[in-house]
């Protein structure tokens, strides 16, 4: 999103599939929410979507949606961990496994373990609520 919270159009048709947005979504997005989004003639001329009012559940990705409610551990001895799952708090790590003859395994599993543990970040977020050492610049 923008500074301005406006996204040409042509920007969407591009990325379309990859949003899974519907082929329709330009004449039924703003139909069926009138109060969160706009059609506004950008600085280009080309008609841009504006995003009218900010919704914390509009930075929620699917990763995220799917767990945040429950997160169930297994451990070796068959029991099991309930937890919670918290924005902006939690890694959300995903299982790994290497082929055998991978030569760097031991090392790059150490990294991506670690990195695994670094706090999700939606890339809906908006920035400005973001620590200083997330935003590069």
């Amino acid at each position: 999103m923008t500074r301005e919270k406006t996204v040409s159009f042509q920007s969407f048709y591009n990325l379309k599939w990859d949003l899974g947005l519907p082929d329709d979504f330009d004449r039924n997005l703003i139909r069926k929410y009138p109060d969160c989004f706009r059609v506004v003639k950008g600085s280009n001329g080309l008609a841009c979507l504006k995003l009218l009012k900010w919704d914390d559940e509009f930075v929620v990705s699917a990763l995220q949606r799917g767990k945040e409610n429950v997160d169930l551990r297994v451990f070796g001895n068959g029991e099991t961990e309930l937890r919670k799952f918290k924005r902006g708090k939690n890694g959300l790590a995903f299982t790994m496994s290497f082929s055998r003859g991978y030569g760097a395994q031991k090392k790059v599993k150490a990294w991506m373990d670690e990195f695994q543990k670094l706090p999700y970040i939606s890339p809906y977020e908006e920035y400005k609520k973001l620590k200083k050492r997330y935003v590069k610049r």
